[in-house]
């Protein structure tokens, strides 16, 4: 449950927890939708691709941007851009099919 402050002490918020929860649903939906489904399978294909070839990947993440495996920091914030100007037609995403 989800606690406010109200002076020195604190009392639950039962609408944050139904919040929480519609959220948690929705991201869970979002992660498991086709197009992230295929962006996981082309990631976890080239990692095993890699690892066969016997390229070390500690602390590396599959860069959908760049097609290449980068530092999980640089992945994670856009090489230093931050992630507020990406979007969707950043990604080069091969086996997946834009809708038209």
């Amino acid at each position: 449950m989800a606690y406010k402050m109200n002076g020195p002490l604190y009392y639950k918020t039962p609408l944050k927890e139904v919040k929480t929860a519609s959220e948690n649903a929705a991201n869970l939906a979002m992660a498991n939708s086709d197009k992230r489904k295929k962006y996981r399978a082309g990631a976890q294909k080239a990692r095993r691709a890699a690892l066969k070839k016997g390229i070390d990947l500690t602390g590396k993440d599959w860069d959908h941007k760049t097609q290449s495996f980068v530092s999980i920091e640089e992945n994670r914030g856009n090489r230093g851009k931050g992630t507020k100007t990406e979007g969707s037609n950043t990604y080069a995403d091969p086996g997946y099919k834009k809708r038209t």
